[in-house]
């Protein structure tokens, strides 16, 4: 399941999903969370190719523009682990993978990704680049409008709270 933590970009927190994986977690006192159904199918659309399955080449176009070192070693042990006959993740498998919930350490990394400068707060600089490695061109007033939805004390950033909270619930439309 860490192995698949690049993957993971939406959850929502408010519900714990107990099972094998969250006796473990209890352990070493993190928390497992249900995934947002909703929003695992909008990541998996993107990743996967016009066939509707994630191979091995669309993953690690993936993990390459997220920086991953030696991003095919990586995808082809994300692969490998999914023990997938036709080695592709179609919509079901992909879910199933999430079926025991994600972990807060996930949440935390999926943070990192978009924090480059490592300050802990997101800026709209910061999501516009994360945007832009992964193939999405958002003009900086688009990120500033993002930002703005889910800023909760006001100082146009987002800190790991905020994105606690947006990963959560889904975002409402901010006035311009």
């Amino acid at each position: 399941m860490s192995q698949l933590r690049i993957l993971n970009f939406k959850y929502n927190l408010t519900k714990w999903r107990p099972g094998r994986d969250r006796q473990l977690s209890d352990l070493i006192g993190e928390p497992n969370y249900e995934p947002d159904r909703k929003e695992l199918e909008r990541v998996f659309y993107k990743i996967a190719g016009s066939d509707k399955k994630i191979k091995y080449t669309e993953l690690e176009e993936l993990l390459t523009k997220l920086g991953v070192v030696n991003a095919a070693a990586e995808a082809r042990r994300m692969i490998k682990a999914i023990g997938s006959k036709d080695r592709a993740i179609d919509l079901e498998c992909f879910l199933d993978l999430h079926r025991n919930g994600v972990m807060l350490r996930e949440i935390r990394h999926a943070f990192s990704v978009f924090d480059r400068d490592r300050d802990g707060r997101l800026s709209a600089e910061d999501i516009q680049h994360t945007f832009r490695m992964l193939g999405e061109w958002h003009d900086l007033k688009e990120c500033e409008l993002m930002v703005k939805q889910i800023d909760r004390n006001h100082d146009k950033y987002v800190e790991m709270d905020d994105f606690m909270l947006m990963m959560t619930r889904p975002v409402k439309k901010a006035k311009p």
